[in-house]
């Protein structure tokens, strides 16, 4: 396969897990069995945002763990939305038309969108500073791009633009190359200090993915332990990714493996 997917900012070619080139028809093929799987009332959700995001001449995206599980074609029924717009505009919208419940988060720029069991999780796109470690972010209206950098690993700081042809996988980290590789590799070396919760995160994903951690990564990590990173958040924000981290299906090795890293 010759043909060369369109990368926004990444500046690269996107590669298949066979090695082969991403086309646009790829990602279009695995948008359209993302969807297949959703529950109904998710499925609902989904188009009827993509809908409204067009009414409203707003760009809209499925970013993070989403685009992440669709790539490594793993089934999941997160629905992570982000606009270059309001979130608020397009929550409204949905919700005239769907008689869904909203619920807006104003400092972080997001919204909460529910149909009966099912959610969809809106943000606006954005920046994000922290006035000291582990401080909760200050936020800032930003760009796909700067919302995309301040994720915390770069598996998760993709997107996949919606309702364009041809399809766009962006990819600003080289995300999809630490997919291909297994890797879990933070954005930057105050990744941890920022945000000592990615610290728990990144060992869920490991063995979440059977994946490992970068050399560097593991080295921010381990110094972060080391230099008391979760010393400066409360013990609730510690015990809510606990808690994430237990119901998964490999909660014991993640447990073990926190062991092995100085947790």
């Amino acid at each position: 396969m010759t043909i060369q997917s369109k990368v926004k900012a990444g500046h690269g070619i996107i590669h298949a897990l066979s090695g082969q080139l991403l086309v646009a028809e790829q990602i279009l093929e695995m948008l359209t069995n993302f969807q297949k799987g959703l529950p109904q009332g998710s499925l609902k959700l989904f188009r009827c945002a993509i809908d409204c995001a067009r009414t409203l001449k707003i760009p809209i995206y499925l970013v993070g763990g989403p685009v992440r599980d669709i790539l490594l074609d793993r089934v999941g029924n997160d629905l992570d939305l982000v606009v270059e717009g309001q979130t608020r505009d397009v929550a409204a919208l949905i919700s005239d038309r769907l008689r869904a419940d909203v619920v807006h988060h104003s400092k972080f720029g997001t919204a909460t969108v529910t149909l009966g069991k099912h959610r969809l999780d809106l943000t606006t796109a954005r920046k994000e500073s922290y006035a000291h470690p582990g401080a909760l972010p200050d936020i800032s209206k930003g760009s796909l791009d700067d919302d995309l950098r301040r994720r915390d690993f770069t598996i998760n700081a993709m997107a996949i633009e919606l309702e364009v042809e041809p399809a766009v996988l962006i990819d600003p980290c080289n995300g999809r190359q630490d997919l291909e590789k297994g890797k879990i590799n933070a954005l930057h070396h105050l990744s941890f200090q920022d945000d000592p919760t990615r610290i728990l995160r990144a060992i869920k994903f490991e063995q979440r993915l059977g994946f490992e951690l970068g050399q560097s990564t593991e080295k921010w990590l381990r110094s972060s332990l080391t230099n008391g990173a979760l010393k400066s958040i409360s013990s609730f924000r510690i015990q809510r990714e606990l808690n994430m981290m237990f119901h998964e299906h490999t909660a014991k090795q993640s447990i073990i493996r926190a062991g092995t890293l100085g947790f």
